[in-house]
């Protein structure tokens, strides 16, 4: 934002910018590459959001870290992060959870979901179990990612500004794409016992929305 640009100056602050002073470079869909004063790469594409893993980078450069290219690479492939494309395990399908809650982050989800659907072949379908705070940008999370899921399963977050499973619908009504089969459900827990039930083991599970949602998973 400008007013951080401009306060930075105002206290004479060194600034760094991403697509400024560095930059991750997309090799192909499982390689990217980071360039600051330095270029490190190739990167395998892990689970860790790409741009966390850049914004480290830039950290350890700015600061005169020494960690070799190498170790710095190996540390990132082998990193993971909760509640990021957190994979569940004791499932007979893969089961995912994301704390993706606005469009960006949305977004950023989808091109993984994709990645991992290329991988599994075009048999698998997608079931996204959703639950949203009210405040947020309902229609640009849902428009951000619609194009890679099959199947929503909108549920109702009790907790202070939870949507509702019927706001969430609306929501997705006024999305960019409604080819979706729809369900609406009172929470967490029986929204995931009914798709575990329907999906395949070639299908993929995504539990997002919110940290309330994911909370709710994690405690099932």
């Amino acid at each position: 934002p400008q007013s951080i640009i401009n306060h930075a100056a105002s206290i004479e602050a060194q600034l760094i910018l991403a697509d400024r002073d560095f930059k991750l470079v997309q090799n192909d869909i499982n390689h990217w590459s980071w360039v600051g004063h330095q270029t490190i790469g190739p990167i395998k594409q892990t689970l860790m959001p790409v741009q966390n893993a850049s914004t480290a980078l830039a950290v350890i450069e700015a600061l005169s870290i020494n960690i070799t290219p190498q170790q710095l690479i190996s540390s990132i492939e082998n990193a993971s992060l909760a509640g990021r494309l957190q994979l569940l395990t004791g499932y007979h399908c893969d089961f995912y959870l994301d704390v993706a809650h606005n469009t960006q982050s949305s977004a950023y989800l989808a091109t993984q979901i994709q990645r991992l659907r290329e991988a599994k072949g075009k048999q698998c379908q997608v079931y996204a179990v959703v639950g949203m705070l009210s405040d947020k940008d309902m229609i640009g999370t849902l428009s951000a990612i619609n194009s890679e899921i099959t199947t929503y399963s909108f549920v109702d977050l009790d907790c202070y500004r939870g949507a509702s499973s019927d706001m969430l619908v609306k929501a997705h009504q006024n999305s960019n794409d409604n080819h979706q089969k729809i369900s609406c459900y009172k929470n967490v827990s029986s929204a995931v016992d009914s798709v575990v039930k329907n999906a395949n083991d070639s299908d993929m599970i995504i539990v997002f929305g919110s940290f309330h949602t994911v909370s709710d998973m994690l405690k099932k």
